[in-house]
């Protein structure tokens, strides 16, 4: 009993409830510190928190990736989630690089002895194999240093508004851990914070966090009014939750998340061929589009359903001049119904 008390207790230090608490506590007093105290801590508001949400987020996405069954599967008590690779693990090793990079002196390295016993407690509980908190750490690891380096080199507007874009395919696992009823209504929430935020700072009133994130998307003068690209984008997602089928959601959601994308980022970097349609868009972008939603649909159908849906994503994705947040998952959802 004792020993299992042992481990439970640093086990919490990787639970992702105990770091979404820390996160908004955190983010409830930032305001109200000095200007100095401020300074102090903005990395942990800019770069810690961050940083450990998204490796979690990846893994919960690669655990529904490889959806590997734990060693505990069936006995009581156990996690409902996938087993690889460890969610603990991963956010254990992804503080603890933050902070060794960050604080840069040698006491600090006790961190990774604090993430290898969160990790160690993965397995002593049963919950986990070895193969998992590996691959956790590794993760874990490895998403603390590029975000640490992508501190330090300094995305543009385009590129971090598309990667931010990309980590919302996190919606389809939360989805599936909670269920629609309590995805959408989070996702309401974020959405009407989103909209305070940004109707105070066209008032050029300061609201936290929100303000920040819009700011570092979007360049000076884009910011003259509100953006609404991401409420465009919230209420699609919301509709296909709450008045299509489970499955249509999925399609719905991969190819505005994961397609528009994808074709956004090839578009810019590839692109050479303007699709005569749309001149805004490129046929490489709409190859991006096709990939990147083609092998996901392969996971919830057949090839040539997939491929059929995958087309008709990169077609209406090519197509739209506006409104292409709303109108493309909710078109690819509807389309999916019919295949």
């Amino acid at each position: 009993m004792i020993e299992r008390f042992f481990w439970q207790f640093f086990s919490y230090f990787g639970d992702v409830a105990y770091w979404l608490g820390f996160s908004i506590a955190f983010l409830l007093i930032y305001p109200l510190l000095s200007k100095s105290d401020k300074a102090k801590t903005r990395w942990i508001v800019v770069e810690l928190i961050p940083i450990v949400l998204i490796s979690y987020l990846i893994a919960t996405c690669l655990k529904f990736l490889f959806l590997v069954p734990r060693p505990c599967f069936g006995l009581e008590d156990c996690p409902l989630t996938p087993s690889f690779p460890s969610g603990h693990a991963t956010i254990a090793f992804a503080f603890s690089t933050v902070i060794v990079a960050r604080l840069r002196e040698r006491k600090y390295l006790l961190f990774f002895g604090l993430a290898f016993l969160v990790a160690l407690s993965r397995i002593m509980l049963g919950v986990h194999a070895v193969v998992d908190v590996v691959a956790g750490s590794v993760l874990g690891i490895a998403v603390g240093a590029a975000g640490v380096a992508a501190r330090r080199v300094r995305l543009n507007h385009f590129y971090l508004r598309k990667t931010i874009h990309l980590l919302c395919i996190a919606i389809i696992p939360i989805e599936f851990l909670f269920g629609k009823n309590i995805t959408a209504a989070l996702i309401l929430l974020t959405s009407l914070l989103y909209l305070i935020s940004e109707i105070l700072r066209v008032r050029k009133i300061k609201f936290p966090f929100f303000q920040q994130v819009t700011k570092a998307c979007y360049e000076q003068r884009n910011l003259k009014n509100i953006i609404t690209t991401p409420l465009y984008f919230a209420s699609g997602i919301i509709v296909l939750l709450l008045l299509f089928p489970k499955n249509a959601f999925y399609f719905g959601a991969v190819a505005i998340i994961l397609g528009d994308g994808m074709a956004g980022i090839f578009g810019k970097k590839f692109g050479r061929i303007k699709i005569f349609y749309n001149r805004r868009k490129t046929l490489e972008g709409s190859i991006a589009c096709f990939f990147s939603t083609f092998l996901p649909f392969l996971l919830l159908t057949n090839f040539l359903s997939a491929a059929i849906l995958a087309f008709f994503a990169a077609f209406l994705e090519s197509l739209l001049k506006k409104y292409e947040n709303f109108i493309l998952p909710v078109g690819v959802g509807t389309f999916s119904l019919f295949i």
